[in-house]
């Protein structure tokens, strides 16, 4: 009579072990993926990413139809850093007075203006000495749908903001106080201009904004929102990322806890008399690499 070897029973046991594993992966993946060590991570990017986030602005002619060539409103550089497991967001002040490639020194919303993506990426990679990998460029009607398919976002707003522009149609009336913004109060909240501080300020409702967004893109519920907000993306997002590339960064940031999120505006200032801002190239080159983003 042949003797029964422990292998068989070795291999179940093997088995049960690895399913197991896989169950408490995927529980940890679907729930709480900031749990997962970053080693252990699959599908996120394997390097650094710089990414420009480019926020259309709208111009309108005599007729109240938006005209095709328009400005940029909005401009963000992101870097998406695996390594050291940190989201780094530097604004660009829309007046910032530089040297767009082939076309002298204007703002560097003119730079949309002119040449749209591929001349913006050309102007921002000079200015911040740094290779920008790809774009993502937000129609801000688009960007409505967005939030209303995450089911709004949860702000605290600093003031009471009101203004109208019957001729762009954009009408903004909030009130101070913590709050859930739909997709409309939204665009209200990261566009209104109106402050003493002009667009520095602005830049930093945007930033708190964008961090709002991430953490609740990042939450269980954000794949529970996957079939609504996936048609919303693709109508109001233009991107040279590829969709792996997305499916990436957006499991990547699934993984960040709010304090790896770091926000930054350009360093510069303002002359007296003069509204453009002026970037302090120094400066600059500090805080790029002192933030490990060069």
């Amino acid at each position: 009579m042949r003797k029964k070897t422990g292998r068989p029973d070795l291999l179940r046991i093997i088995v049960l072990l690895l399913s197991v594993a896989i169950i408490i992966y995927i529980w940890l993946f679907v729930f709480t993926p900031r749990k997962i060590p970053a080693s252990m991570m699959l599908m996120v990017p394997g390097s650094k990413l710089n990414i420009m986030i480019i926020g259309k602005d709208y111009s309108y002619d005599e007729f109240h139809n938006a005209v095709k060539k328009n400005h940029s409103d909005t401009l963000i550089l992101v870097q998406v850093n695996p390594f050291n497991k940190k989201l780094t967001l530097i604004s660009v002040p829309r007046d910032s007075y530089v040297e767009v490639p082939g076309h002298g020194f204007d703002k560097i919303n003119t730079a949309y203006y002119i040449g749209r993506e591929a001349l913006v990426k050309k102007t921002l990679s000079r200015l911040a000495g740094i290779e920008v990998h790809g774009y993502m460029t937000i129609d801000p009607k688009g960007l409505v749908n967005v939030i209303d398919s995450l089911g709004g976002i949860n702000m605290y707003v600093e003031k009471n903001m009101k203004y109208d522009d019957s001729w762009g149609g954009l009408h903004i009336d909030l009130k101070k106080g913590k709050q859930r913004l739909s997709g409309k109060a939204f665009e209200g909240y990261v566009r209104f201009r109106h402050d003493s501080d002009g667009d520095v300020a602005r830049v930093a409702r945007q930033q708190k904004a964008l961090k709002q967004v991430f953490k609740k893109m990042s939450s269980p519920a954000a794949l529970i929102s996957l079939p609504w907000l996936l048609p919303a993306v693709r109508s109001s997002v233009a991107t040279d990322l590829s969709f792996p590339e997305l499916l990436r960064i957006a499991n990547f940031l699934r993984t960040l806890e709010p304090s790896d999120i770091r926000t930054f505006t350009l360093p510069g200032g303002t002359k007296e008399g003069d509204p453009h801002w002026y970037v302090d190239a120094e400066q600059t080159n500090r805080l790029l690499r002192e933030n490990k983003v060069l």
